[in-house]
């Protein structure tokens, strides 16, 4: 937390989406625990977000149309955003396969995604707690299909044993 992650997301986002042939294409997904996204756009509403994606995938595949219609378009930047959970606790509101099928939906309406998510990876065989794998389902789920993560660190011995740490 306060190493910049989420405005190194704005700025990858707003980066992709410079060329005026790509808008409607790039996507920011809020997709941390401690949503920030939504205060870092000042975005008046909170909803629909995370949530509403998921819980849209829980019977049936949304279309793209129907998750367009659940990210807000940002014309300036370029890109759409999809708001993150207004609530921490509201993790254990995402049951595994809508989550899947949600981050599934994502990928196939929008060309590139860049997803703003925790470092916490820990799953039941780094821990011992099937909670905190479902806690952190988010960031592990994105993390493992992602086709690149980059990780922001604090600089020192604190931040280099705080990264290494993560990317193992």
């Amino acid at each position: 937390g306060g190493v910049g992650r989420s405005t190194l997301a704005m700025a990858l986002a707003t980066g992709l989406a410079a060329d005026p042939r790509d808008r409607g294409i790039v996507l920011l997904a809020d997709l941390a625990l401690h949503a920030q996204q939504a205060l870092l756009h000042d975005a008046g509403d909170i909803v629909p977000g995370v949530l509403e994606l998921v819980e849209g995938h829980r019977g049936a595949r949304l279309s793209s149309e129907r998750i367009r219609e659940l990210c807000f378009v940002l014309p300036d930047p370029g890109y759409d955003l999809l708001l993150g959970l207004r609530r921490h606790r509201d993790w254990t509101a995402l049951r595994p396969r809508a989550l899947a099928a949600a981050l599934e939906g994502l990928r196939r309406t929008y060309r590139l995604v860049v997803a703003d998510v925790d470092a916490d990876l820990e799953g039941e065989a780094e821990c011992g707690s099937f909670d905190v794998e479902e806690r952190n389902g988010l960031a592990r789920r994105v993390v493992a299909d992602a086709d690149l993560v980059l990780g922001v660190g604090q600089p020192g011995l604190a931040g280099v044993h705080a990264q290494l740490r993560v990317v193992r």
